[in-house]
């Protein structure tokens, strides 16, 4: 097992081009919006510079990211501060939509309540088995197994019949 840490900015530029991308698309899922999705991803990384946590490989790397930016993404949906923004009426440069940028299916998975979005994340976008989901979110496997076929359920209603395997 090869332990690594955050201890040159070259090792954080390394992890950070490795990571970006994926953080990112996750923060996206929750915060539904770029901005904040770039503005939570940044804290990820900034959390993981200033703890300066030792991974033990590629996998806890990824799960450590996964967990730490979900409950960012979470913690940032419950903020006070974002409760009382005031939504833009009108945008002067055309925007594309998060369908145009990630497709039907991944649109509907961000629509889908929390408990079932992070399971469906970690099982299908990151590859997680239920028993490390489970551990990551502190619930028994099959607990974590109904969430993934209840979310399944709630797609197939979303998407129709079109994706239905």
């Amino acid at each position: 097992m090869t332990e690594s840490a955050l201890r040159t900015d070259g090792d954080f530029e390394d992890f950070y081009g490795r990571n970006c991308r994926f953080v990112y698309r996750l923060c996206l899922s929750y915060m539904k919006n770029r901005a904040d999705a770039e503005d939570v991803a940044q804290d990820v990384f900034v959390k993981a510079l200033k703890e300066g946590i030792m991974f033990e490989n590629s996998a806890h790397e990824r799960r450590w990211l996964s967990v730490v930016s979900i409950n960012m993404c979470k913690n940032a949906l419950k903020s006070w501060k974002r409760k009382k923004v005031e939504p833009i009426s009108e945008v002067t440069e055309p925007q594309m939509t998060e369908k145009d940028y990630y497709g039907d299916v991944l649109v509907a998975v961000s629509k889908l309540p929390a408990k079932y979005k992070d399971a469906v994340w970690l099982y299908y976008y990151d590859g997680y088995s239920t028993a490390e989901i489970a551990e990551m979110l502190r619930k028994p496997p099959s607990t974590v197994r109904g969430l993934i076929r209840d979310a399944r359920k709630k797609l197939r209603k979303i998407l129709g019949d079109e994706y239905v395997e």
